[in-house]
């Protein structure tokens, strides 16, 4: 993966604390910058708290924003549901493309995020 790239992983279900930092977090790693890329693998997924929820939508902008920075992501997960729903979102984000992948296809999401 080049240096315009991101890991991010998410075990467990976040709470409002951690969707504040998280948000920080990558609010830092994107300022200013364009056309990274972000692999994200999520394991032992669960439904967020309310408050993490609340969080995030009500700071929609700043994360719109973040995602702007954004040209690829691959999401490596388990979940089928949770792969569609990412498939879906990268039609809805412009400029965004969002592709899947299972576990056990993580080099195949490395080398799709160093494709052109």
């Amino acid at each position: 993966m080049n240096d315009g790239s991101v890991v991010f992983e998410l075990n467990g279900a976040p709470d409002a604390v951690d969707m504040e930092n998280i948000l920080q977090q990558m609010s830092e790693l994107s300022e200013g910058k364009q056309g990274m890329t972000m692999l994200y693998k999520i394991s032992c997924f669960e439904i967020p708290s309310a408050s993490a929820m609340m969080v995030k939508l009500s700071d929609l902008p700043r994360w719109i924003g973040v995602m702007k920075a954004f040209k690829k992501m691959a999401i490596v997960t388990e979940k089928a549901w949770i792969r569609n729903v990412a498939e879906l979102e990268g039609f809805l984000i412009r400029g965004l493309e969002i592709k899947s992948f299972e576990f056990d296809e993580i080099h195949q999401a490395e080398a799709w995020l160093d494709e052109g």
